[in-house]
């Protein structure tokens, strides 16, 4: 028996009509049924079993990791250098004298009454102050001073030029000795080290390491 299905004018139910054919050559509409609209077929597909196996999903390809690199600010290899050299620069010209040492420490934490503490002047809790802001970090060869230990303990505010990145310490000249800062000595010692430890830390090769250390080379620095 012949059937037709067509949608309802709404599109909200299909008509399923069935005829037959009649002697004369008429036909006649036998049954004529609704049903809402993508109800049963939907559910019949759905529940409907097959027999073929499922495709395997596919991977996906597995991301390359990328090459770390510095955050912006961050304490680069170009600013290592140049740190180096502004200590090596001491170490030619000497250390600045106590009296320019003390203005200075004295602009990083403040004096009562005529300047505020810098507010790039960060405490550690074993007392050690370091400057936030240049991008040297927590290195203990940047360090500005600590508490309660005697002036010289530290480098940095002996530098010529401290590094200071927002200029409220200008360059000043050395006094021709090191003898403020434990000697010529002491100071080589610790200037090789430094280097050293920072190129340990990343990793650099033998070539960027001559151009580095470089920096430690220099002439005459004064008295020691």
């Amino acid at each position: 028996m012949p059937h037709f299905e067509f949608a309802s004018d709404d599109h909200s139910r299909i008509i399923t009509v069935s005829v037959s054919e009649l002697d004369g050559g008429g036909c006649s509409i036998d049954r004529c049924e609704t049903r809402p609209l993508n109800t049963q077929p939907a559910k019949q597909a759905s529940t409907e079993k097959t027999d073929e196996a499922p495709e395997p999903e596919k991977k996906q390809p597995k991301k390359k990791k990328q090459p770390k690199t510095s955050k912006p600010g961050g304490f680069t290899l170009a600013k290592a250098q140049k740190f180096i050299r502004a200590w090596a620069g001491m170490m030619r010209q000497g250390a600045v004298s106590t009296e320019i040492y003390e203005y200075r420490r004295g602009l990083c934490e403040g004096v009562e009454g005529l300047n505020p503490p810098c507010p790039h002047n960060k405490r550690m809790t074993t007392g050690a102050h370091y400057c936030d802001k240049c991008g040297c970090g927590k290195r203990k060869y940047a360090t500005l001073y600590v508490e309660g230990e005697e002036p010289g303990s530290t480098e940095r505010l002996f530098f010529p030029d401290p590094q200071c990145p927002i200029m409220a310490m200008r360059p000043m000249p050395g006094s021709g000795s090191l003898k403020q800062v434990g000697g010529r000595i002491k100071q080589v010692g610790k200037l090789l080290l430094a280097g050293k430890e920072e190129l340990k830390n990343r990793g650099v090769d033998e070539s960027q390491a001559g151009a580095f250390l470089s920096e430690l080379e220099g002439g005459d620095d004064g008295n020691s």
